[in-house]
């Protein structure tokens, strides 16, 4: 163990300073204090912000997210905090947990938070397992407008409306439009399609492999955008 290392770590915590975010409009605004160690710990975006005094931010120790959205921040601040995303409210339905989810990935990209985007994912994973296509095409249009193309989200994303319209004949001029003009989409969407020609089961469950006789296998880490942890090579297809 690096004594080293942990006698600076603790220094540096010792004179932190709290750094103010002001999320959101005024009217709407969190305001909250969220030490720098722990917001440059958990993001390079973060770490040059607020680590050049060039930058007004790291001037003055206050950073303005106004146009971001306020409830998804309290679950990266609530991740910060606990290295854990909330489950969803009792009073919440599947659908609403998956919009929130969606938007925090999108939080965690834009910031470059690698390690909650992963924990996300692995969540948006398992209800794309549990609800198995059932949104219907307005509802992944809300989902896609909001998602960077050429992302591990898109392609997630792009499969489940692919395995919904598995048969083509169902993918009709009327669904095609209301889907149409997001960038990054229909690329997802038909590298899917080919995939399920492949392998029918292929998204079936990307969690959980079976073995080399099964009809499919565990495919999660293709969906991870940070480092994997050490433990991921002894795992494998058995998560």
């Amino acid at each position: 163990m690096d004594q080293s290392s942990i006698a600076e770590c603790i220094g540096a915590v010792k004179s932190d300073r709290l750094i103010t975010l002001n999320i959101g409009k005024v009217g709407a605004l969190l305001s909250v204090q969220v030490q720098q160690a722990v917001l440059e710990a958990a993001s390079p975006w973060f770490q040059k912000a607020l680590g050049d005094d060039r930058f007004v931010e790291g001037q003055s120790g206050v950073i303005a997210f106004p146009e971001d959205d306020t409830e998804s921040w309290k679950i990266l601040l609530y991740w910060l905090l606990h290295r854990d995303v909330p489950m969803m409210e009792d009073d919440a339905t599947w659908k609403d947990y998956l919009n929130t989810l969606v938007k925090c990935w999108v939080l965690g990209d834009k910031y470059s938070v690698s390690k909650f985007q992963d924990e996300i994912m692995l969540l948006l994973i398992q209800y794309a397992y549990w609800s198995r296509a059932s949104l219907q095409p307005a509802e992944y249009k809300k989902l896609i407008e909001i998602t960077p193309a050429d992302s591990h989200l898109m392609r997630l994303l792009g499969e489940e409306v692919a395995v919904k319209y598995r048969k083509l004949s169902n993918l009709t001029r009327e669904v095609a439009n209301v889907l149409d003009g997001v960038e990054g989409f229909w690329p997802a969407f038909l590298e899917a399609q080919h995939g399920l020609m492949w392998k029918k089961c292929i998204f079936d469950d990307r969690l959980r492999g079976v073995d080399s006789n099964g009809l499919t296998t565990s495919h999660w880490q293709e969906y991870m955008v940070g480092e994997l942890p050490s433990f991921e090579g002894c795992i494998g297809d058995r998560v």
